[in-house]
């Protein structure tokens, strides 16, 4: 039963990343990647259209952004810019569709439950695609970062729940970290490990510093092994100090020749940009095999120029403030939801140096999204109720002892009493 009370959005988002993250199938056209995009962003117009008035998702943070997308859209040339452009504001309808959820007290409880088998899944359908499972033997090879960007994104929830004193979220926070090693994403292992000391709730300086001294000293060692080595290095080997664009043993998968090319066409249009998708013919013509500069803020200033990159870069910094001043007066555990997808936010920033997760819609930003409507929603009918209640002139501080216990009742206590 606690199955049916998961929100609906989030069940879709949360199924579809692990559905394109364990199958590899084609099917009218569309992969299964395709399709794990396509499908919440149909869904999430459907609920949009049964109930356009319950949402309570922020969109005028995204309204300028949206319209620049759009109105570049207009004049776009290039092949693909519409499906690109769409993809990009995919979860933002997947935000406010999750917004439109019924707010009741079990709605993040819920949410958060999904967390931990949607974390399971992939790990296990990680270990089954490296050939972990049979072999006993981990892969040589770097893959499934696509994958791994979710569970990034689910381990900044996992944080964000430790922060707010569930200590037992430490553990499942440590387990997902070995996604990223078995797939051996250089970035996702960083992305990842990161979660935890850049956690935008309240966690104890001590426990931050304790959290990067483990991670540097994790990394020093993983450096070290023969596997990481012949990851970094196309001769095997290497230290430190050759990891360099300008080495040409450094195995950057092409980045090395390919970012200082497009540096340079950027400069030729800085402020406005080449247009919608611009960089994909660029890249599809310059380096044929690849579509995309795996660096999405090249890709942004690229497209869109620093007018467009500038903009996007305020929109994330005005929704993680808005995120967390909600989160502010948000009891447990719409409070973990919000602590979450605030943290995820940095998560996202640092995969956009060296991939392409803003396209990368159906394994991050619509579970991404869809967390933080979920989070807006569960909280709307509280402030609505408080503020008819209240009488004209009063100011009542929310009350933060307030938490849901495993029956789904709120309760007077500490934040762990929603184990």
């Amino acid at each position: 039963m606690r199955w049916l009370k998961v929100p609906f959005l989030v069940l879709v988002t949360g199924l579809a990343a692990l559905v394109a993250a364990s199958a590899d199938f084609e099917f009218f056209g569309f992969s299964a990647s395709g399709y794990a995009w396509l499908l919440p962003l149909v869904a999430a117009l459907l609920v949009l259209a049964r109930y356009p008035t319950r949402v309570h998702f922020p969109i005028w943070i995204w309204v300028p952004w949206a319209l620049l997308l759009l109105a570049y859209l207009t004049q776009a040339e290039e092949p693909h810019a519409m499906q690109r452009t769409v993809m990009m504001l995919c979860p933002l309808a997947v935000g406010m569709a999750a917004s439109c959820v019924r707010a009741t007290p079990t709605v993040a409880l819920a949410t958060l439950r999904f967390v931990k088998p949607l974390a399971v899944a992939l790990l296990l359908a990680v270990v089954w695609g490296t050939g972990l499972l049979l072999s006993g033997t981990l892969p040589s090879y770097g893959g499934y970062a696509a994958s791994v960007m979710t569970v990034s994104l689910l381990g900044a929830v996992f944080a964000a729940e430790y922060s707010s004193g569930r200590r037992a979220s430490l553990i499942w926070w440590g387990a997902i970290q070995l996604v990223p090693l078995i797939a051996l994403t250089r970035t996702g292992i960083v992305a990842s490990a990161l979660t935890l000391p850049l956690c935008l709730g309240r966690v104890r300086l001590r426990t931050r510093l304790i959290s990067l001294g483990a991670i540097a000293l994790g990394g020093i060692a993983l450096f070290a092994s023969p596997r990481m080595q012949a990851r970094m290095f196309y001769s095997g080997s290497g230290t430190f100090s050759d990891m360099s664009l300008q080495n040409r043993n450094f195995a950057t998968s092409g980045r090395s020749a390919l970012w200082p090319e497009l540096v340079e066409e950027i400069k030729k249009r800085p402020w406005l940009g080449h247009g919608a998708n611009a960089s994909e013919t660029y890249v599809s013509t310059a380096r044929p095999g690849l579509a995309h500069p795996h660096n999405d803020w090249l890709r942004l200033l690229y497209d869109y120029g620093v007018l467009g990159t500038v903009l996007f870069v305020l929109t994330l910094l005005t929704q993680v403030f808005h995120t967390l001043a909600s989160a502010r007066r948000a009891p447990d555990p719409a409070h973990v939801l919000f602590i979450g997808a605030a943290s995820s936010f940095i998560v996202l920033t640092l995969f956009m140096f060296t991939d392409n997760i803003i396209l990368y819609a159906a394994f991050f930003g619509n579970l991404q999204f869809a967390f933080l409507g979920t989070a807006y929603g569960s909280t709307s009918r509280r402030k609505k109720v408080r503020s008819l209640a209240e009488p004209i002139g009063s100011h009542v501080l929310p009350d933060h002892r307030m938490r849901i216990n495993t029956n789904g009742k709120l309760v007077r206590g500490s934040s762990d009493s929603f184990r």
